[in-house]
């Protein structure tokens, strides 16, 4: 597994440049964006000559050719930058309605972009940085860093298909990430939730310190904590063979 996985290289270009060119219409874009968009183009082999590169011509033809599940993805991570201002801004959404509608996808409100789309049940790349990227703060929320959690957040590296050996580049400022996770679908928050649970509890216990740092995201969609440790403790039983597999074969510097 990798992110992006199933684009061609000029595909993984074009998905860039055009969340680059949703960031830049409102003429508004701020860090978080170029951070994300920068951090997601450096996993995928994308660099600043590739972007350069592609012509209008070249990225109206390449967006032609995404598959349905590539255009959705593409479609969500466009929204998710658009909304880390909590703005919906015309120019923002014309890009996104052009882009939709090559796809024949149909957003009848943005207010409830993610109803428009209908079941979703996966993790776009955007939200893998964030959620590595968040994994981080939580394995640093003590002060004191276990190997026990940096283990565990290897493997969830793997499962995400990002490099452990890049993880630390991903320090994001934590209220950023917040901002981020705002943006996303239900289903990808409870995700997040479930993991940074899941990190937590790699020591059998979760510190005050470590509730706090969920506790924005538990807060803005009233998530009962305990009943997503319970998920989180499902997740790490229906996961153990492959956390064990995983954990085993790991060096921790």
């Amino acid at each position: 597994m990798s992110l992006l996985e199933g684009y061609s290289k000029d595909q993984k270009v074009a998905c860039i440049v055009f969340l680059y060119l949703v960031c830049q219409a409102d003429m508004k874009a701020n860090d978080e964006d170029f951070t994300l968009i920068g951090m997601l183009a450096e996993h995928v082999g994308v660099n600043h000559v590739d972007l350069q590169n592609m012509s209008d011509a070249q990225l109206r033809e390449q967006i032609l050719s995404f598959s349905y599940d590539q255009a959705v993805e593409c479609l969500r991570m466009g929204y998710s930058l658009m909304r880390l201002d909590n703005s919906n801004d015309q120019k923002e959404i014309k890009l996104l309605n052009l882009f939709a509608d090559a796809h024949h996808i149909k957003i009848e409100n943005y207010k409830h972009f993610y109803k428009n789309l209908g079941t979703i049940k996966d993790l776009t790349a955007l939200d893998k940085i964030v959620l590595i990227a968040l994994g981080f703060h939580m394995v640093e929320a003590e002060g004191i860093i276990q190997r026990s959690k940096i283990q565990i957040l290897i493997v969830i590296c793997n499962m995400m298909g990002l490099n452990p050996e890049d993880v630390r580049k991903l320090k994001v400022p934590i209220q950023s990430l917040f901002k981020a996770v705002k943006t996303m679908s239900e289903f990808s928050v409870r995700r997040i939730v479930e993991e940074l649970v899941t990190i937590a509890l790699s020591d059998s216990r979760i510190t005050t310190q470590e509730y706090d740092l969920i506790l924005p995201i538990l807060s803005e969609f009233h998530y009962d904590f305990e009943v997503m440790v319970k998920a989180a403790e499902t997740r790490l039983a229906y996961n153990k063979e492959y956390y064990d597999l995983y954990t085993s074969n790991t060096t921790v510097n």
